[in-house]
């Protein structure tokens, strides 16, 4: 599914906000086509900015960001390719309902009231908010208003979805759905690329993991790499507690990350 140039490219990028603090030291990754990528780390570690930036919505203060070999400013239709999911949902609500929230994006593509209705129908029965139609969406519990921002972002079919923390105040059912949603758009050839705070049990169904730690990227590798080496993301001041709930599959049997969708059923019933 990927093609042998990155779909992003970032080179030594740097973020430094008014006041004079940094939240990105010389960060340096490369983004495949059709892979899913995890960036971990704290709070403050600078998740949300790199996020930012690759999103197109900050500009970095130093080095240099490609998106599909062109300077991310200069390619056209990035707007309409890449759609994101803020840390704060409330952030990216424009709309009194949550039924015109999931249908603003498609409206601006020119589909027509039935389209709109049925596309509502699916994204409402995925993310499992078809109750929560006519309510406001700033109105919502965080776990309701999570889900109904992603769904939001993908009512749009986005080929390029980043998401940050978009597993927050959602219930183990809830992140159980978010995940195979996510596997199963990877497998159809989009991106993903998403944040957390800790070694989360979705780290374990992603192809590569980045960790932030003070604004600066100490390490990024495929997944089955990074989530064995429990000293780095000790260091990294990552709780990694959840992973003792994966250690016996990774031991006990021939299965390394990124797992598959079948793993999602067995991982719920232990």
């Amino acid at each position: 599914m990927c093609s042998d140039t990155p779909l992003y490219t970032c080179r030594d990028i740097s973020y430094t906000y008014p006041d004079g603090s940094t939240a990105l030291d010389n960060v340096s990754l490369e983004v495949r086509r059709g892979t899913s990528t995890a960036i971990i780390g704290v709070n403050g570690s600078g998740k949300s900015t790199l996020l930012l930036i690759l999103a197109g919505l900050l500009k970095p203060s130093n080095g240099r960001v490609l998106y599909k070999g062109v300077p991310l400013d200069k390619y056209r239709g990035f707007r309409r390719e890449v759609g994101i999911v803020f840390q704060n949902p409330e952030d990216q609500f424009i709309t009194s309902t949550v039924y015109e929230e999931i249908i603003f994006g498609p409206r601006q593509l020119g589909l027509d009231n039935d389209e709109l209705d049925s596309l509502v129908k699916e994204v409402s029965s995925i993310f499992m908010i078809n109750d929560l139609l006519g309510k406001s969406p700033f109105r919502l519990s965080g776990g309701e208003k999570r889900r109904v921002a992603i769904a939001s972002v993908a009512s749009y079919n986005p080929e390029v979805l980043i998401l940050d923390e978009p597993f927050h105040d959602l219930s183990l059912n809830y992140k159980i759905m978010l995940i195979k949603y996510l596997l199963s758009k990877v497998n159809k050839g989009h991106t993903v690329i998403y944040s957390c705070n800790d070694a989360d049990i979705s780290i374990f169904f992603v192809d590569y993991i980045g960790i932030l730690y003070n604004g600066r990227l100490i390490a990024y590798g495929e997944s089955s790499d990074i989530i064995r080496n429990t000293d780095l993301l000790r260091g990294a001041e990552l709780d990694t507690s959840i992973l003792k709930t994966f250690y016996r599959l990774l031991d006990n049997e021939d299965i390394n990350p990124p797992f598959s969708i079948d793993i999602l059923d067995r991982i719920s019933g232990m």
